[in-house]
Parts: structure tokens; sequence; C-alpha cells
């Protein structure tokens, strides 16, 4: 459950950068655009947790062709298919049905660069969450003995509101105890 959680705020993420890049280039986007990016930085979030020792230079190689498939298929979906005219390479050297080009290609592959960093800062900054949740608990299973000892030594009622405060989980078992030995 956590991990759709995390993929869901990449996918936001990659949306909404993308939308915004594309209004700035552009000046107008579609909401195609902004599920494309979405599915693009999930697809770039992937590689990077799966390929972390990979180079850099190769992830985002990883992240151009990521981009250019998903840009051809919902290219030929949303502009053949359904004939809504989001964007058209027709006119560049070399494209594909009007939907990719090595032009674009390129400019997918530079933009790789900035979205494997940011896909590398997600993953550190879950990962340093993660590691002070865990940290947080061995903490409060450490402490907890001291704490009962603390609380049932007939402790004023504020230091047992502070270990009540402190470890809510508890808090029915603290109280049992404490009503058991007449605090």
């Amino acid at each position: 459950m956590k991990r759709i959680g995390e993929y869901f705020c990449v996918f936001s993420l990659g949306g909404l950068l993308y939308s915004f890049i594309e209004i700035l280039w552009r000046g107008h986007t579609h909401w195609t655009m902004g599920l494309t990016g979405g599915a693009a930085l999930l697809g770039i979030y992937a590689v990077n947790e799966k390929y972390k020792r990979l180079p850099l230079f190769l992830r985002c190689l990883c992240g151009c062709g990521i981009i250019t498939a998903l840009e051809f298929f919902v290219g030929l979906l949303v502009n053949k298919i359904f004939r809504l005219h989001v964007w058209d390479y027709s006119h560049q050297p070399f494209n594909i049905f009007g939907q990719i080009c090595p032009l674009f290609s390129f400019a997918w592959f530079l933009l790789s660069f900035p979205a494997c960093h940011l896909c590398d800062g997600v993953q550190k900054l879950l990962l340093r969450r993660a590691l002070c949740k865990n940290t947080l608990q061995k903490r409060r299973r450490f402490l907890e003995p001291a704490f009962c000892v603390f609380a049932l030594g007939k402790a004023d009622s504020v230091a047992a509101g502070f270990v009540k405060m402190l470890f809510k989980p508890h808090a029915v078992f603290l109280e049992r105890v404490a009503k058991q030995f007449g605090v």
C-alpha cells in the first residue's frame, strides 16, 4: 500500500512538471500530456530504482526510450485514432507517422538527466523518511520499559500525560497497568 502512494506521488509530479514544461515551451498543453508525463516519470523512477548502479548516461538513454515509446503509442491513440491533433512532427525529418522524430527523442534524452536526478532525490527522501521512522520505532521499544517504570513509580500526572503522548498506541496498556498498581 505504501508503494501505491509512492508511485501515485511520482506519477502526479511527472504529470504536473511535464504540463508546466509544455506550457512554457508551446504556450498550452493537453490533459493527455499530463498523463503521459506522469507515466514517463514513473517509468524513469522504476528504471532508477531497479538499476541504481547503472551509469547516469545509460539510465537517461532508458528514459529517452521510455518517453519516446510513450509518445509514439499515446500519439497513435490520441492523434491518429481519436484525431485530437495534440502534436504533429510530420514536418520533422525522419519522423514516424508524425508522432516521433529523432530531434524530440534527443530532447527527451536531455530531459531525462534532470528527471533521473529528481527520481534519485525522491528515492533518497523516501529512504531517509523510512530510516527515521524505523529509528523512532526502535527508540520507543528501547525506552518504553523505562517510561513504564517511571509512570508506575507514582509519577505526577504531567509525566504520565507525557508518557501517553509519546506512546499513544500503548496508552491503553499503560492505563491498565497504572490502575492495577493504584497510580
